[in-house]
C-alpha cells in the first residue's frame, strides 16, 4: 500500500504537538510541587515546636523545590528549542512542495520525503499509538523517533488498511 500525502501545516504542528506532551508528560506534573510545599507546611509547623525534624523538612523540601524550579527551566528551555525546530521544519516542507511517500510492503515500511528516503524492516519497530486519531510508530521505546499518519491525511478505507498492516507487523505497547 502507497500513501502519497499533501503536507499540510496544521496536521504537522498538531503531531509534533502530541509527540512533545507525550514524552514529557510524566516528568513534568505539579504533583512533585504539591509535595514539596506539603513537606514544606509540616516542616514550618515542627520547627516552630523547635523539632529537629521540622528543620529537616524544610531543609529537603527547599532543596527539592530548587531541583523542581531548575528542571522546569529545562523543560521551559526545550520546549522552546523543539517548537522553533518544528517552525523551521515547516517552512522546508512548504518551499520543497513534495508530497511526502509512505509505503507500506509485506517485509519493510518505507518513508520517503523531499529530505530523505528510508526504508525499514517491521521488526525494527518497538509498537505503536494511535493518539488523537494519530498513528505513531516508533523506532524506540522512550517514542522520540516515530513516523507518525493523522486519519486527516487519508481516506477512511485507507486509515483502517493501514491500521490493519501496521497491527499485523508491530507489537502494541
Amino acid at each position: 500500500m502507497i500513501l502519497e500525502i499533501k503536507f499540510d501545516k496544521q496536521i504537522f504542528k498538531k503531531l509534533a504537538e502530541i509527540q512533545f506532551y507525550s514524552i514529557w508528560k510524566k516528568n513534568v506534573n505539579n504533583k512533585r510541587l504539591i509535595w514539596i510545599i506539603l513537606f514544606f507546611i509540616i516542616g514550618v509547623f515542627l520547627a516552630i515546636d523547635e523539632n529537629i525534624v521540622g528543620y529537616l523538612f524544610v531543609f529537603i523540601s527547599i532543596h527539592y523545590l530548587i531541583k523542581y524550579i531548575e528542571y522546569y527551566h529545562f523543560y521551559q528551555k526545550n520546549k522552546r528549542i523543539y517548537f522553533l525546530e518544528t517552525d523551521k521544519h515547516i517552512h522546508m516542507y512548504e518551499e520543497s512542495n513534495q508530497n511526502i511517500i509512505l509505503e507500506f510492503h509485506h517485509d519493510y515500511f518505507k518513508y520517503s520525503d523531499f529530505k530523505f528516503k528510508q526504508e525499514i524492516k517491521w521488526f525494527a519497530f518497538k509498537g505503536y499509538r494511535i493518539i488523537e486519531d494519530t498513528l505513531f510508530l516508533d523506532l524506540n521505546h522512550q517514542k522520540t523517533i516515530s513516523y507518525n499518519l493523522n486519519k486527516n491525511e487519508v481516506t477512511e478505507e485507507e486509515w483502517k488498511k493501514v491500521i490493519q498492516i501496521v497491527d499485523e507487523k508491530v507489537v502494541l505497547y
